[in-house]
This record gives C-alpha cells, structure tokens and sequence, in this order.
C-alpha cells in the first residue's frame, strides 16, 4: 500500500505541473511500483522513480523482454541461427540486456556486503550472502555471487514487465468500458468506504473487482505468443476441449509482427 501511494503521489506531481491538469500516461509508472515492490524483498530498499538503476533495470528488462518476443522461438528450434544473424534476431540486444541487469545485481550485492547483513538479515540479499559465506568451503558451491546475478534478474523480470503490462491492459479496459468503472468504483466504495483502503479480509465480498481483475487478464495475454506452441492432437482437460491446430512458427510470427 505504501508504494501505491507513492505512485499516485508521483503521478499527482505531473498532473499539477500541466497547465490544464493532465498528465501524459506512461507504461513506466506500474513498472516503477512493482520494481520497487520487488527491490524491498530483494535488497531491502525502495528507489526513488529517478533513480538511475531503476531507470536501467527497467531499460534493460524492456529490451530483453521486446527482442525475445520475435527470436526466442526460432533460436530454441535451431540455437545455431544466433550466431550467424546476432542481431536481427534479438539475441545481442538480450545479451547486453542481461549484462546490464547483472551490473546491477553486483553492485546491489556489494552494497549489502557494507550492511549488517549477518547480523541484521532484513532482505533476500542478506540471507543469500550468508549463504554465500556458509557455501565457501564446498569446492562445488551452490550459492555464488553469479548465481545471485541470475536470480536477482529472473526476480526483477519475472515480477516487473509482465505484472506492470497486465496493470496497463486492465486500466486501457476500464477507460474503455466505463460502465464497468462506474461498477468497480461502487462496490469498492460500498465494501471498504472512503476512508479504508481495501485489504485481503476484503477479498471475498468484492466479488466484482475479482471478475474484473481476471478479465483483464484474459483480454491483456502477456507473453502468449512469447514461444511457439502447438497442440499435436485433440484431448480434453476437465470441462474443456483443446482442438488440434496448425501453429507453425511462421503463423505466430506474422501474429506477433502484426501486434508490434
């Protein structure tokens, strides 16, 4: 709660400084609060919206993601394409891309190491250094500081682009169908009032928000068409029926070239 606050308190200061009040909306403001969110489990600290490694976190996690989207298919079918087409296919672009998050990862490592971070563990970090330091006499240690590096990358990502694009998609529904605003808006104010934020103990009464939220889900796919994917055969799973379909690589690029 206190990050969505500070998001909104971020996005108010743009709006006040527009002459007539508005504001220009930008992607970057969900994946700002989610980086955070997820920079306060890893590193035990929130950035500041300007600060400049969020500002390249967020910079290399968009370019690792959109030059994934077209190449990861074709380059998992036949690996060796990546070294004779490096950056028509994307796979540069996603190596400088993971470099730079792992940079990152190591100076957040090195920082922590500056903490109390034996005695005072307070975030994932923490508990991974200590890891470190029991690991360092196994001649095959688990816990390194590159194995860090890809975790804290696979966290960043994992819990910054996708979470903060599906976010995008619900609000572009709602500004659209403002019918269903007006709905959410009223059973949110009926359940919680004006003067309480909503809360878990909430969930359950707010069956409303809870059908809008997963159908946003369900228009705003992420990363649906990230990986080629096939249905060989006809099979039912529960209550619903999986068609056999032709989904070559070749249908799904035009597709993805269609969506970018």
């Amino acid at each position: 709660m206190d990050e969505l606050l500070e998001l909104v308190k971020y996005i108010d200061q743009h709006r006040r400084r527009h002459p007539e009040g508005r504001i220009k909306f930008s992607t970057n403001y969900f994946h700002f609060s989610f980086a955070n969110l997820m920079a306060s489990m890893l590193i035990g600290k929130r950035f500041s919206y300007d600060d400049y490694d969020l500002q390249e976190l967020l910079v290399h996690g968009h370019n690792f993601i959109k030059n994934g989207i077209v190449g990861a298919g074709i380059l998992t079918a036949y690996p060796f394409l990546k070294s004779i087409f490096p950056e028509t296919s994307g796979y540069k672009t996603q190596i400088e891309a993971m470099y730079g998050i792992q940079r990152i990862a190591q100076h957040m490592l090195n920082r922590r190491r500056t903490e109390d971070y034996k005695m005072n563990p307070r975030c994932f970090t923490d508990d991974f250094l200590n890891k470190i330091d029991e690991d360092a006499s196994n001649p095959q240690p688990i816990f390194t500081a590159d194995n860090y590096k890809v975790v804290f990358g696979d966290l960043m990502q994992g819990g910054t682009d996708t979470t903060g694009n599906s976010v995008n998609f619900t609000l572009l529904l709602l500004t659209a169908h403002q019918d269903v605003q007006e709905k959410l808006y009223k059973e949110i104010e009926n359940i919680c009032g004006i003067d309480k934020y909503p809360s878990l103990e909430d969930k359950p009464s707010m069956i409303y928000t809870q059908a809008v939220l997963l159908e946003g889900y369900r228009w705003g796919r992420i990363l649906v068409h990230g990986l080629p994917k096939k249905v060989t055969e006809d099979f039912v799973y529960r209550e619903y029926t999986f068609r056999k379909v032709d989904n070559r690589i070749s249908i799904l690029l035009k597709t993805v070239c269609k969506l970018m």
